[in-house]
């Protein structure tokens, strides 16, 4: 079971709501990954069980003088068989998904905690090409501790080039008023925690 972190507020300040909120949320995470485990295994051994059974049911079947009927036995096995591979397969996507809620959660905590300079995303491969912008290194946009670093929340590489474009110039010629419709989908979503967590995990 992953272990569960205290809220931490930079320079030993009372973690604020939004912190408890999201160690809440993720010690939920954390255990639905344990209780997904365990069930998963569960089904694991189910499924060589029954396939087992299945194999030794048609052993039975052709080197012992059974009825016709006793067919049912193997015939069922097999069909358990196929039943616990699709519920395996559900219930491993469901882990899974967890296990990315459990990973949101932590970049998140990690962000308020002012702990985010070691986050794997720096953007440093758009570095390149975006010298021409005349703030881009004065700013820090690109790179270790950067702002790049600092908000990227993109789980797909469209996404990363996306925001990387945003800062490094694509927004300049954008009109006001889309800028300021953009502004109000981003307060929207700062309450909007099971979407937000939705599309992080999707």
């Amino acid at each position: 079971m992953t272990r569960e972190p205290s809220p931490k507020s930079p320079a030993g300040e009372p973690p604020s709501g939004e912190q408890q909120h999201y160690v809440a949320r993720r010690t939920a995470r954390a255990a639905d990954v344990a209780s997904l485990t365990a069930r998963a295994n569960l089904i694991s051994t189910l499924r060589v069980v029954a396939f087992l059974a299945a194999i030794v049911g048609v052993g039975f079947m052709v080197w012992s003088p059974l009825p016709p009927a006793a067919w049912a036995a193997p015939i069922a096995a097999m069909v358990a068989f196929f039943a616990l591979v699709v519920v395996h397969a559900r219930v491993h996507e469901r882990r899974e998904r967890a296990v990315a809620a459990v990973a949101y959660f932590d970049r998140a905590l990690a962000r308020l905690a002012g702990d985010w300079k070691d986050a794997p995303s720096r953007g440093e491969r758009f570095m390149v090409g975006a010298e021409q912008h005349p703030f881009v290194d004065d700013l820090d946009i690109f790179g270790k501790g950067s702002l790049f670093q600092l908000i990227d929340a993109t789980s797909t590489k469209r996404g990363e080039e996306l925001l990387a474009s945003w800062l490094s110039g694509g927004l300049d010629a954008e009109a006001p008023a889309r800028t300021r419709e953009r502004q109000a989908a981003v307060r929207e979503l700062t309450t909007a925690h099971d979407l937000r967590e939705q599309l992080a995990v999707s």
